[in-house]
């Protein structure tokens, strides 16, 4: 072997080690970018939608909640007031027997109330709490039996838009037999 063709063969190896060759294959097209932005993008979307829905619903189990608090608290008037427990029967209505307004006449300052004074008393403040706790707040208490002093409690309240269903309105009903 001849010591040009030696250099030849050296030069060679050597060019070839410092030949920059890009294979085709290397880094991200734009293409390849963009359609995996789109696939986040669209499960982000559903991330936000599942946490909007999310917040729906707790706020639906907050208000019944509330309105579970707020039938046990009229139950329980009417059995401390238990002679005078037809006096708390009405149609739905969202305002007391004295109107709009936090008090009554008998606000406990040493007044001498009726049983009557007090029903009345218990309904208005009642309702007043009805309607600051919830959205358009209404109350229908009826009694039922008569013979075994079984009432009726409904509440309900409007609905937030873009529940599921069309219904306007959630209520709840419980039963109080004194």
């Amino acid at each position: 072997m001849s010591h040009a063709i030696m250099i030849n063969q050296k030069a060679f190896l050597f060019k070839s080690l410092f030949k920059k060759t890009v294979p085709l294959t290397a880094g991200f097209t734009l293409m390849e970018i963009l359609i995996a932005l789109l696939v986040v993008s669209v499960a982000l979307i559903g991330v936000a939608s599942l946490q909007m829905r999310g917040q729906q619903i707790n706020h639906v189990a907050y208000l019944r909640t509330q309105a579970t608090f707020l039938a046990y608290d009229i139950m329980d008037r009417m059995r401390l007031n238990r002679e005078n427990a037809a006096q708390y029967v009405g149609g739905f209505t969202s305002v007391g027997p004295g109107g709009d307004g936090p008090d009554y006449s008998c606000d406990g300052d040493g007044k001498n109330c009726s049983s009557t004074d007090i029903a009345n008393y218990d309904l208005n403040n009642w309702l007043n709490q009805v309607g600051e706790t919830l959205p358009k707040g209404e109350v229908k208490i009826e009694l039922i039996d008569n013979a075994n002093q079984e009432y009726e409690i409904t509440l309900r309240w409007k609905r937030a838009a873009g529940y599921i269903d069309d219904k306007p309105w959630d209520e709840q009903i419980w039963r109080l037999r004194l």
